[in-house]
Formats: structure tokens, sequence, C-alpha cells
């Protein structure tokens, strides 16, 4: 049951490619976060595909000018309380962006975090998949399945060596960060536009 594909949520937007298009992201900070950047390189280099930060995309495809989503972005950081977001299991998608990734618990917060975003940014209520993606790459199935099994063992696995180890179980989100995102595999173009912290709770 493992290995069967989580069925991918892609954004259908005509001509996306010509799009200027944003997103939010949720960076895990500290340890956790310099560990699956090493995990993303690695398979990066061994897979010859793009290296990016890790992240669990929060909106995607958020087609508006920039300094809408900078404005919008502060509504919502202001909004949000800080929550914890929980790996639940490596998983494979898809499509491109949703190659092989760590799946995360749907849970109340988490998935609260995701309707009241949309909402801010005046967007259609959408069926979300929290995810932490490891990388991005067009794979066969049988690739996938190779990447994904290896990527179990690295994480989760009984390995000789526990560097690669997963010790920890998610992370706290305690701010949100903008991206320019637009519909680009090189991934040349992205870039990080602003941070924002969460000041719900203040």
């Amino acid at each position: 049951a493992m290995l069967k594909a989580v069925k991918s949520i892609q954004p259908t937007l005509k001509n996306r490619k010509s799009r200027m298009s944003y997103s939010l992201w949720l960076k895990p900070k500290g340890e956790l976060g310099e560990q699956l950047q090493r995990e993303i390189n690695y398979l990066a280099k061994k897979n010859k595909s793009p290296s990016f930060q890790p992240h669990v995309t929060l909106v995607p495809t958020i087609v508006l000018p920039e300094d809408k989503c900078i404005e919008l972005s502060q509504e919502i950081a202001k909004k949000l309380k800080r929550y914890y977001v929980t790996f639940k299991e490596v998983a494979k998608g898809t499509f491109y962006y949703q190659c092989v990734f760590l799946l995360c618990h749907k849970e109340d917060k988490t998935m609260e975090a995701c309707t009241i975003s949309r909402q801010i940014l005046g967007l259609e209520p959408t069926a979300y998949m929290p995810h932490l993606s490891l990388i991005y790459a067009h794979l066969t199935e049988e690739q996938k399945d190779a990447v994904l099994a290896e990527e179990v063992k690295r994480l989760y696995g009984e390995n000789s060596d526990y560097t690669t180890l997963l010790t920890d179980t998610g992370f706290w989100v305690d701010s949100i960060s903008l991206w320019y995102t637009p519909a680009d595999e090189s991934l040349e173009s992205w870039k990080e536009i602003q941070t924002f912290d969460l000041q719900g709770d203040k």
C-alpha cells in the first residue's frame, strides 16, 4: 500500500508558464532544516535534478502582483497562530513538482492554516495535501519506487550510520515565506521575496 502514488493535486491554470506566480512556504529551521537540505541535495546530485530549499507549501500558484502578495501575506501572518506540522511517511506523487516527498498529517491546525490563507488571498477552497518535497524530477514509477525505498531507509531505517536518520516528527511553523515560483523546472527563476513572523498568538 505504501508504494501507491498519492493522487496529486495539479494546478490547472491555462498558460501557467507565462504567468507571474507566487507561493507561500513553511520552512523547517535549525538542524532539521539543514538535514533535509542535505537530503534534497543528495537526491538532486544523484538524479541530476535541481536542488531547492526544504519547505511545505501552504498555498501554491498565487497569481497576483508582488506588492499585493506581500500585503496579503502580512495579513495572513497576523491571523495565523504558531502550529506544528507532523510528518507521516515518505510517499510518491504523479508529476514533476510532486515526485517523492514526506507526506504530512492533515491535522486540524495544518488544514485550517491553508483555509485561512486561501480566504485572505481570495482563492477558492481546494483539496490540500501538505507535503515536503525531497526531489523534483521526471522519473518512471520504477525510479520513483527506488528513490522512495532509499529515502525510507535513509530517514527511517536501521542504517549502519545514523547521520541521515530523521529524529524529528515534524516542525513548528512560526513564520511564512513568500516565494516567486513561476513554472520553471530548472527553478533558476525561483526566489524568496520576504518572510513574515506569525502573530496570531500575540
